[in-house]
């Protein structure tokens, strides 16, 4: 009896000093995602269809680009073009919400770049855009490099290999954009089917993606889909953003963007369902690796991981690189400066009233004439184009 009096009074003082058991990290991040959630239910989600011509209306002057970085899609890409040519970007037509379809070709080794031009998309190849900048390769250097070829004042990004592409794609991440003027970034978000079971896709962005939002970043944590190759924004904000050459550049864009604007300036659209190339574990896994490098290395941990250490990792802001600078001077005003006659322009209203949480991080570039010259900060292991895959 004095024995077990002894265990039990160890037991007492034992759980005494060291109070109750701390909750597991998967308990701790569901606690983020639920209060983040609740923190991002007034963020603007853009269900309702809208009609293509209530949208040219409130385009107004402003130039509108859709652009589709890519990397042997020569299956899809085709079908993408057309159904954006004979929906929102009709020549001539009261339908023309979009100005310009432009493909950036991350290395096919198919036709895809003939397939695009074929369609009627400008269609270029990456490696051939900005040459003075040196060369890179990955999904986030195609995107980067589309904003150097698209005339948008709003850019719209979808990835190239959906099937069954809808131009609702586009008009919903626009919609926000073009009608409210404290809107300056919109997100994508859909069910993933995988092998025809709804709500199975999503592999990277479940197992990887939202696990580290919920750590690093739970003010994000309302962002349904934060590696969503659909998303929109307007050039003043993208510009001013890094661009991480890698798999990581959907999850990087997202944290900086917020960093810069904040949240109460992004939006999404819900896209319904998207179906795509599903890949395999193998290359499921060096994306997932490259997500997780890159939240590490946004997060502040990026010695961890050898962020920087083998060679270029990112694009520094476009707006610093002479050559980009020197192309825009040369557009029109009222393409580089739309002005609305019921508004001051949206985008400078959303970037001016926004106070950074933390610097971006960027890379510092030192332009060099009209070559464009610009050091990055080091090179993906990753160099597909497109969104990870369920």
């Amino acid at each position: 009896m004095a024995e077990t009096a002894r265990r039990d009074e160890h037991r007492l003082v034992v759980a005494a000093s060291t109070g109750p058991a701390p909750r597991p990290l998967w308990m701790i991040a569901g606690h983020h995602r639920a209060t983040s959630r609740l923190r991002a239910s007034h963020c603007h989600d853009q269900h309702a269809e809208v009609r293509v011509r209530d949208l040219v209306a409130a385009k107004g002057t402003r130039r509108v680009s859709v652009c589709l970085p890519a990397r042997d899609e020569s299956a899809t890409i085709g079908t993408i073009v057309e159904t954006l040519r004979a929906t929102v970007a009709r020549a001539g037509g009261t339908a023309c919400l979009v100005d310009d379809i432009v493909v950036v070709d991350d290395g096919s080794t198919d036709a895809t770049l003939d397939v695009a031009a074929a369609a009627g998309a400008t269609a270029v190849r990456a490696r051939e855009v900005l040459t003075g900048c040196g060369p890179a390769a990955g999904k986030g250097e195609a995107l980067w490099k589309s904003l150097h070829v698209a005339t948008g004042d709003v850019v719209v990004f979808c990835d190239a290999d959906v099937v069954g592409f809808e131009a609702h794609f586009v008009t919903r991440l626009l919609a926000p954009l073009l009608t409210r003027d404290d809107i300056a970034f919109v997100k994508g978000h859909y069910e993933r089917p995988l092998d025809g079971v709804a709500g199975a896709g999503g592999r990277v962005t479940e197992l990887v993606a939202r696990p580290l939002v919920d750590l690093f970043f739970p003010h994000l944590a309302g962002i349904r889909q934060p590696l969503a190759g659909e998303f929109a924004a307007r050039r003043e904000v993208l510009e001013r953003v890094p661009f991480v050459l890698g798999y990581g550049v959907d999850l990087a864009l997202l944290v900086d963007v917020v960093d810069l604007v904040g949240m109460p300036a992004v939006g999404q659209a819900d896209l319904g369902s998207r179906t795509h190339r599903n890949r395999s574990v193998e290359e499921l896994g060096a994306q997932a690796r490259e997500v997780m490098r890159t939240a590490l290395a946004r997060a502040g941990a990026g010695d961890l991981v050898g962020w920087g250490s083998a060679g270029r990792e990112e694009r520094p802001p476009i707006s610093t690189v002479a050559a980009y600078r020197a192309r825009r001077r040369g557009r029109t005003p009222s393409a580089s400066q739309p002005t609305t006659t019921s508004r001051t322009h949206p985008a400078a209203s959303a970037v001016e009233r926004s106070t950074p949480k933390r610097s971006v991080r960027a890379t510092t570039a030192t332009p060099s004439g009209s070559t464009g010259s610009a050091s990055l900060s080091t090179s993906p292991t990753t160099t597909n184009t497109g969104t990870p895959a369920a």
